[in-house]
């Protein structure tokens, strides 16, 4: 499966890291693009079989990953950072360890609905859904007490269109 990578790099470690790491590994089955555009970035992303995300730092907030979600391609992720709460396993995804298993995961992105990824970030990402969630959290932190979020249908529901 061809692999096509889209990545920023700014600083010099990040060119070494490149150059000495990731180069030796391109072939015409490995083809780097650099760093995209909006435009080109959400074509890639929606035209992708998944997205390959294996990052190795728990990254707090994984924007690429729900990015993808919205274009409706399927993410597969190291079960580090936010990952585990942007991927439902199985379903939007897959939560992998060792290359192998992420590697193997690729062969089964194909089986997942890309409806229900773009319902996930629809449902769980969107403007309105952070907005209520960031005003959640202030209230909370200045009532001192929970403030009840609105109702949102769960993915693996029976009565779910997706």
């Amino acid at each position: 499966m061809p692999l096509r990578i889209a990545a920023k790099m700014h600083n010099g470690e990040e060119h070494e890291y490149f150059r000495t790491v990731i180069t030796p590994f391109l072939d015409p089955d490995v083809e780097f693009l650099g760093e995209l555009n909006t435009g080109d970035k959400y074509a890639l992303l929606g035209g992708a079989v998944a997205l390959l995300n294996p990052i190795q730092w728990p990254e707090p907030f994984g924007m690429v990953m729900i990015e993808a979600l919205a274009a409706g391609t399927p993410v597969i992720a190291t079960p580090r950072g936010s990952a585990p709460e942007i991927i439902d396993d199985g379903a939007t995804g897959f939560l992998r360890a060792g290359i192998r298993e992420l590697a193997g995961s690729l062969k089964e992105a194909g089986t997942l609905a890309r409806r229900r990824c773009r319902h996930a970030a629809e449902t769980r990402f969107s403007t309105e859904k952070m907005v209520f969630k960031h005003l959640q959290l202030y209230e909370e932190a200045l009532a001192g007490g929970p403030v009840a979020a609105p109702p949102t249908a769960p993915l693996d529901t029976k009565d779910s269109p997706i």
